[in-house]
């Protein structure tokens, strides 16, 4: 946990924000993570709808890089249970944790580099190159990881597995990932 030395980087991060935030990442990704599997389940532990990376890409747009060391275990750790919850094997749980985690982390660094506005002011140019980098090249190396992971558990064809996470995302990107975006939390305190 980050302790407060003199001089150091750390000493800029507040402990109680931040384990509020790891805390409510781990909930909300427990929460939807379960959610999503109980709806659909394709090819041994693929959900159609995927939403707790939207949630995850978000809050790492929205956070200091150094929060996110404490953010994406926290994410990990809610994915993580969730699979075992539904019965999944240790190996299967953390492998998807770490294909899930690899795509969150390749699409938020890929459009804080790429998508000037993020995640504060965007327009329609950004809304499209956001989508653009989180569905392509962000998602698709994550997607054949997880798909490799569940055919390894189970035996299922990958690409096809890949292909259902891929659209997973895609349909989870549409639904949240904008209107999260658009959220000015500062107003939603005031309410």
């Amino acid at each position: 946990w980050p302790q407060r030395h003199a001089g150091s980087h750390l000493m800029s991060l507040s402990w109680r924000p931040l384990l509020l935030r790891c805390v409510a990442i781990f909930v909300i990704t427990l929460l939807l993570a379960s959610a999503c599997i109980t709806l659909t389940r394709v090819a041994g532990n693929v959900a159609y709808l995927w939403l707790p990376n939207i949630v995850l890409f978000v809050v790492l747009l929205r956070s200091p890089r150094a929060q996110w060391r404490w953010l994406m275990p926290s994410a990990g750790l809610g994915n993580v249970l969730a699979n075992l919850g539904f019965g999944d094997s240790l190996p299967l749980a953390l492998g998807i944790s770490l294909a899930n985690q690899l795509e969150c982390l390749l699409a938020a660094v890929l459009v804080l580099r790429f998508v000037p506005g993020v995640p504060h002011r965007l327009n329609i140019t950004g809304v499209l190159r956001l989508l653009g980098l989180l569905i392509v090249p962000a998602v698709i190396p994550g997607a054949l990881a997880g798909a490799l992971v569940v055919h390894l558990a189970h035996g299922t064809p990958v690409l096809p597995v890949a292909f259902n996470w891929w659209l997973g995302e895609l349909v989870g990107a549409v639904l949240l990932c904008i209107p999260l975006l658009l959220v000015q939390w500062q107003q939603v305190r005031r309410l």
